[in-house]
């Protein structure tokens, strides 16, 4: 995970007119685009008490203006031809990922000895691109993480010997989704966890304050917008137990239940998904959404009795609980009818009202539900 210090500030004026018009934008268009970016002032305002004091005005010379919603997307403008440098030294060896000022370099091998070679690569090449375009890596906040099924704890990529400052990490934010070295989501899980307990206090605080509607609703705000988040990638994991008791307990504090008195058909009543529920939910609106992805596994002579997708071919155990394993495996599970659905809506409804009446406790159970019931 890269970290550009003071990114916003350091755009080159001059050469973010040029990638504008590399990008197609051109005459006025341009012109204005340029008289919005220069001629800029700033000064400080310093009160203390009755004290106040000003700055002299200086230009800005670099940067672009944040505050409105122009300034992230002069700055994606500027930092998009990133990937493309990066394709041209790296060819298909380095996949860059990035979203807004969130970059990630990805790069994988089967020997320690190619990631001690190309990590050391693609740092360099990185490092090129930034003075190239007026940016400084920043090495204290820039994070390394290696993802394997054995333990790497004891591997130092080379550009730590480079950039001393640059550590390999167990545990890296990327966008919200705290990643760990072999994707067991342990970590995730456990920060996720935090918050959903003040969650839970807050329902617990509120339920003699409003109505009943009114909770309903914070829940769905506050505990189901949490917890539901990129929900995609860790709802498989065998940590998420944890999720799944905070959420039996905000359940029984809406619903007045007793601390041991069991939720099964609680979720229906207040018409809310459980959590693997909701994991099934969101993965199959995916697997409809993104069939780009799931395209090379799909049945060209797909019949009443085969399959809609072929399983990704894999070697181990972990594979079958990724995203993409367990999309095609709920998608299969759904009757023809709703697989031969058309409309994001109209799908949308269907697999809610399939999940909601089977309430699942695990994804085995709606898997079951969907074999015998449906």
């Amino acid at each position: 995970m890269l970290d550009l210090s003071k990114a916003f500030d350091r755009a080159n004026h001059e050469v973010l007119v040029c990638k504008l018009e590399e990008s197609g934008v051109r005459n006025a268009q341009l012109k204005l685009l340029r008289s919005y970016l220069s001629n800029r002032y700033q000064k400080v305002l310093i009160r203390q008490g009755a004290v106040t004091q000003i700055s002299s005005e200086m230009i800005v010379p670099s940067g672009v203006p944040q505050g409105s919603i122009l300034g992230p997307l002069l700055f994606v403008v500027y930092i998009n031809d990133m990937p493309q440098f990066m394709s041209l030294k790296h060819g298909n060896l380095c996949v860059p990922l990035i979203y807004a000022d969130d970059t990630v370099l990805t790069f994988s091998s089967n020997s320690t000895e190619n990631i001690d070679l190309h990590a050391d690569e693609i740092l360099v090449s990185f490092r090129e691109w930034c003075g190239m375009n007026d940016l400084i890596l920043n090495t204290v906040k820039t994070e390394c993480i290696i993802f394997s099924h054995v333990n790497s704890s004891s591997f130092v990529p080379p550009m730590l010997h480079h950039d001393g400052d640059i550590k390999v990490q167990d545990s890296a934010k990327f966008l919200g989704v705290q990643l760990d070295s072999h994707l067991r989501w342990r970590s995730h899980v456990d920060i996720m966890s935090g918050k959903l307990n003040k969650a839970f206090y807050c329902l617990l605080a509120l339920k003699s304050q409003i109505s009943f509607e009114t909770l309903r609703m914070v829940y769905l705000s506050c505990f189901q917008g949490i917890y539901s988040y990129a929900i995609i990638f860790w709802g498989n994991a065998s940590t998420n137990v944890n999720i799944f008791k905070l959420q039996k307990k905000a359940i029984r504090v809406i619903l007045n239940l007793r601390y041991r008195e069991s939720c099964r058909g609680g979720f229906r009543r207040l018409g809310v998904l459980t959590m693997h529920g909701m994991y099934a939910f969101k993965l199959l609106q995916f697997v409809f959404g993104h069939p780009n992805y799931f395209e090379e596994h799909r049945n060209r002579n797909y019949t009443r009795r085969v399959m809609s997708f072929f399983y990704p071919r894999h070697q181990t155990s972990v594979t079958e609980r990724n995203c993409l394993y367990m999309g095609i495996k709920l998608f299969n599970s759904l009757p023809r009818k709703i697989q031969q659905i058309t409309d994001p809506k109209n799908f949308r409804t269907e697999i809610f009202k399939i999940i909601m009446e089977c309430e699942p406790y695990s994804i085995d159970e709606l898997l079951e539900y969907c074999r015998v019931v449906l």
